[in-house]
């Protein structure tokens, strides 16, 4: 075989940069990060997934390795998998407690873990763009605002949410992988996408629509489609092999099945937990109104990232009229989305890299966007992890033409991009710091959310845990005041769930009111006559007070 031409000088500084660029944002990404190593974990789902989950907390074991890849329930309920089906996850989490210890006041270990895979996954999506044929200053752009920007910390910091860093970094290796295929077809690069992409769904189905998504990148910077013959607006942009769009629709298809098997084991999971929602609770209208606000919504924290929470609760589950209250910013936000389709359709021959950018953000949040309810949440930030990308494209994309054709504008809009990271990284900064413990995160969701009933259970719960834990009465006292008002809270937004009701008895119960204890059991029993808590703690109050009969 001939020997390959030695690389040229400028080829190796491009190298050099390139690396000294990844080391860097990896260790920045460590320095924002770094102060998680003595946050507690959340209660919140943490509890649910690690340091109250028995097969977590054991630590990685043969038949925690077996019942990982299950959707049942074992013999022993706390190993539960909440209808989650995310074996690699749930090998992840048991092997950080082999490592670490699962012990509530310290999740520093596991999220260490997180920033790790998110740091990884800034350094694959450079590379990615690089491949793409990006050029130096747009792969290091996208990335880095990618990596710093504050709608990334809830996947990072949320312990639980490896699920979400893990699946990304398998499918950002999937997408490495099938630019390389899309250059050179080869059945040994085709099978390392599918094998990666299946990865990524074992770990969470986030990325289910990424096989409609790659036709996107096969229009464009690819530029595969035998009738694209426009030039590419990225300097560089490399071609892939040329191809009719049925070839490449027949390409996706061993994709699609992988994703849309790994979609039905993610419904089914949710569906026997009782996740789900009928029609009846939530109406179709409703639910794209929801979803057209939540897109709206993403785009805006995008843009200006405040108000940052761990839970934004669902309009039309707490607030009688919700549904109501929702039809008008819903029809607003779609007049906007729609009108930013419009735009980017209509600007598609010339700026293809709008078009690509939009309809991936588009694709890829369409799953989690609410239209398929499951849990009580409007949106997520979580969510944005992946196609929040599509919108980082599309705006170094804009700036990146506008240096091009007015050149006194390249220093202009260098410092102005180097500006937007440097806040976004203060801002983030600041935003890991609300995930120091329960109590932080929860407060600081109230602080910037209305009507948040379940933020409001949670605080009290954990102020209820930190109340039967303290050492003097006294303090003891506060946080059991403290737990009463959020549990009342709670009861005033979402009347309709017995467990609130039943934690204020307990609270009522704890401070000496046993009559008005008695009266939220009954209460609790009356909305929900088939919950077990209710039902017992009512019967024992009541022989307790001599009220058997009543």
């Amino acid at each position: 075989m001939p020997a390959e031409p030695p690389l040229s000088e400028s080829t190796k500084i491009r190298r050099i940069e390139s690396i000294c660029y990844c080391a860097g944002l990896a260790l920045v990404i460590f320095l924002l990060y770094g102060q998680t190593i003595d946050h507690e974990f959340v209660a919140f789902d943490d509890d649910r997934y690690i340091y109250k989950h028995k097969m977590v907390a054991d630590g990685l074991s043969s038949e925690g390795f077996w019942h990982a890849w299950s959707l049942k329930s074992s013999k022993n309920l706390d190993w539960d998998p909440h209808g989650n089906w995310h074996p690699l996850t749930w090998l992840s989490l048991m092997w950080d407690s082999s490592l670490y210890g699962a012990e509530k006041a310290d999740a520093g270990g596991f999220v260490l873990t997180n920033v790790a895979l998110h740091a990884a996954n800034a350094v694959l999506l450079f590379i990615v763009l690089r491949q793409l044929g990006g050029s130096l200053l747009f792969a290091i752009s996208v990335s880095a605002i990618f990596a710093l920007h504050p709608l990334r910390v809830e996947a990072v910091a949320w312990a639980c949410q490896r699920k979400e860093v893990l699946s990304s970094f398998f499918g950002l290796i999937s997408i490495l992988f099938y630019v390389r295929f899309a250059w050179r077809p080869a059945i040994g690069r085709y099978l390392l996408v599918v094998l990666f992409l299946g990865l990524s769904m074992m770990s969470k189905q986030t990325l289910v629509a990424l096989p409609v998504a790659l036709l996107l990148v096969d229009y464009w910077p690819l530029r595969r489609t035998r009738n694209d013959d426009d030039g590419a607006t990225e300097e560089g942009a490399r071609l892939g092999e040329r191809a009719s769009w049925g070839r490449l629709v027949l390409e996706k298809l061993p994709l699609l099945l992988i994703c849309a098997l790994s979609a039905y084991m993610a419904f089914r999971g949710v569906s026997d937990e009782g996740g789900t929602h009928s029609s009846d609770k939530l109406s179709v209208t409703v639910r794209a109104a929801n979803a057209a606000v939540g897109y709206a919504e993403m785009v805006g924290k995008n843009f200006w990232p405040t108000d940052l929470a761990i839970f934004y609760p669902h309009r039309a589950m707490v607030d009688e009229d919700g549904g109501k209250q929702l039809l008008v910013p819903g029809m607003l936000s779609a007049v906007l989305l729609l009108g930013i389709t419009g735009v980017v359709v209509w600007q598609l021959p010339a700026r293809p890299y709008l078009a690509v950018g939009w309809f991936w953000f588009a694709l890829m949040l369409g799953p989690m966007s609410g239209l398929s309810q499951a849990g009580y949440h409007a949106w997520t930030d979580r969510f944005t992890y992946i196609p929040s990308i599509g919108l980082y494209v599309m705006v170094v994309g804009v700036c990146a033409e506008v240096t091009r054709r007015w050149l006194p504008m390249r220093w202009i809009m260098g410092l102005a991009l180097f500006g937007a990271c440097v806040a976004l990284g203060v801002a983030t900064y600041k935003q890991v710091a609300t995930w120091r413990d329960s109590k932080t995160t929860f407060e600081h969701a109230l602080s910037v959310t209305s009507r948040n009933y379940l933020i409001h259970y949670n605080l009290g719960v954990e102020l209820t845990d930190k109340g039967y834990r303290s050492t003097d009465r006294e303090s003891a006292g506060r946080y059991f005041a403290e737990a009463e008002t959020h549990f009342e809270a709670a009861c005033e937004i979402m009347p309709s769930q017995a467990r609130l009701h039943v934690n204020l008895g307990k609270t009522y119960e704890i401070t000496g009111r046993k009559e008005q204890a008695l009266a939220k059991y009954r209460e609790a029993h009356e909305v929900e006559p088939g919950n077990a808590n209710a039902y017992q703690n009512l019967r024992r109050l009541q022989a307790e007070l001599g009220q058997e009969g009543r």
